[in-house]
């Protein structure tokens, strides 16, 4: 699938979570590698809670397609 928010696009592996509410995507974003370079945030942003510095909660919304 990919997914496209305002901000960028990522092709990805998908599956379907029935813990989650329709319409409710969830990405882990706390792992990275050279190539994904915690890909959430390209998608999202990697500002820090002003106090707290630590990353906000990441939410926005997103479009998914199937691959071509």
């Amino acid at each position: 699938m990919t997914i496209e928010s305002r901000r960028g696009k990522l092709d990805v592996v998908t599956r379907l979570d029935n813990g989650l509410q329709p319409g409710n995507l969830f990405m882990a974003f706390c792992y990275h590698d050279a190539a994904a370079d915690a890909a959430a945030n390209l998608l999202t942003n990697e500002v820090l809670d002003p106090k707290g510095k630590i990353p906000e909660f990441k939410y926005c919304a997103v479009r998914l397609s199937r691959l071509q």
